[in-house]
């Protein structure tokens, strides 16, 4: 099956299906060329036919123009309107790079990542309204995700630090009480720290029970912090059973650096091939996205590939539609059934719905 191509000028994101054999990542061998008696490996990781689903109508994006971050937000189909920008420009502009969006579908909060000043990352927050609004300080980190259906966050810092939280919603449970009440989806402790285990991106899994995925890489992390700990390429992946987190821990090849971590439906893992941009080290950038599965410890290489270079990818709470952003500031998105489109031709550098 071939996947349709979007003009915008030039031609972007143009994905296409590949006909691949699994490799099992025990032997560290990448994926090997077409085989016959292998249907197509898009087609093999796309869900089940039925009522077609469609993608969402409202993500959220961030800008940098080298000194001030902006953020938006496109609901409901429209286009995207700026909901924030810095007050003031920045001093110190080689310093920072915009990394990671994480959009909060139940309170329309939006994370923005920026590496590296602090050294460890600085997280942001917006939380739009009718008038613009403030890009304030939330927490350390560069990477984040959100799923805001189970109430549950997760970032990643320049140390490698793992932290998952959850988040708590609405009024304090006892009048006059200024403590708010605990989210009744999980029960595990609120916040969790695992410090300096290599994780260089994080993303959630919305299914029941979630998952938390982490991209295990300090070749990374060492990029932006010769300092980070040392550890081997991997995904470590966290669910939760029975109130309390449990990880796995699974080999990624070491001659493999991955960018980007995203959920994929059937509990399957996207991972988005590339390399590190010598000039922005924060930035790394890749043409393909390979999918893992945890159950098999099988990886098919090259299920999705572009035309143009991502520097963002990211999944909505279906683990169904892939938004990206190519490193033009294009966004797009993809479904492995074939069906993409354009969300933006220009002026972004990560975005998610």
């Amino acid at each position: 099956m071939a996947f349709g191509t979007l003009h915008l000028g030039l031609s972007i994101l143009l994905a296409v299906s590949c006909a691949c054999r699994p490799s099992v990542e025990s032997s560290s061998s990448h994926a090997s060329g077409p085989s016959s008696s292998t249907p197509p490996a898009a087609d093999r990781h796309a869900q089940s036919r039925g009522k077609t689903r469609e993608p969402p109508r409202t993500w959220a994006g961030a800008a940098f123009d080298g000194q001030r971050i902006s953020v938006s937000l496109a609901e409901n189909g429209a286009a995207p309107r700026v909901v924030a920008t810095e007050a003031s420009p920045r001093r110190r502009t080689n310093a920072i790079d915009v990394t990671d969006v994480a959009y909060d579908i139940a309170t329309r909060r939006i994370y923005v990542g920026t590496c590296c000043e602090p050294g460890s990352g600085h997280l942001w927050h917006v939380d739009p309204g009718p008038a613009s609004a403030a890009i304030a300080q939330d927490d350390q980190g560069f990477a984040a995700d959100v799923a805001g259906s189970r109430d549950l966050f997760a970032r990643a810092d320049a140390w490698g630090t793992l932290v998952v939280r959850l988040l708590t919603r609405g009024l304090p449970a006892t009048p006059g009480s200024t403590t708010p009440p605990t989210s009744t989806s999980m029960t595990p402790p609120s916040q969790d720290i695992e410090d300096g285990i290599g994780v260089a991106d994080v993303a959630i899994d919305a299914a029941q029970p979630p998952r938390v995925l982490a991209l295990l890489d300090s070749t990374r992390l060492r990029a932006v912090n010769p300092t980070a700990p040392a550890h081997a390429r991997g995904l470590l992946i966290r669910e939760l059973k029975d109130g309390a987190w449990h990880d796995e821990t699974y080999s990624l090849p070491e001659d493999e650096l991955y960018c980007r971590v995203v959920p994929m439906a059937g509990g399957r893992v996207g991972l988005l091939a590339g390399a590190l941009d010598a000039e922005r080290p924060p930035r790394c950038t890749g043409d393909r996205l390979d999918i893992y599965d945890p159950a098999t410890r099988e990886r098919d290489a090259a299920v999705l590939t572009f035309t143009d270079r991502l520097q963002h990818v990211s999944m909505d709470e279906s683990s169904t539609f892939l938004i990206a952003t190519t490193v033009d500031g294009a966004v797009g998105w993809r479904a492995l059934d074939g069906r993409g489109g354009v969300l933006a031709d220009r002026g972004f550098v990560a975005a998610d719905w």
